[in-house]
């Protein structure tokens, strides 16, 4: 896994969806710092991924496979 996609395609689906990383953080029934702490080098837990992907619209494969294409323009994966 790619740190540096992993929090690109994080930063992406945030601005995307207008949420703010504390709202997706919550949302996702997460700790408010979750991405924070991604973003200071910490490699997430499945349960993570999975939580933060579905209030982001994609599938957690998204947020980590570089082969993964891009959630389509509604926000929503084509395969969900």
């Amino acid at each position: 896994m790619s740190q540096d996609l992993l929090l690109q395609r994080i930063e992406a689906r945030l601005k995307a969806t207008g949420l703010s990383e504390r709202k997706a953080c919550l949302k996702a029934g997460l700790k408010v710092d979750a991405i924070r702490t991604i973003r200071r080098g910490n490699h997430p837990r499945a349960s993570t991924l999975r939580a933060l992907a579905g209030v982001l619209g994609v599938s957690a494969a998204f947020l980590l496979d570089a082969s993964e294409d891009a959630p389509a323009p509604n926000g929503t994966d084509s395969d969900r």
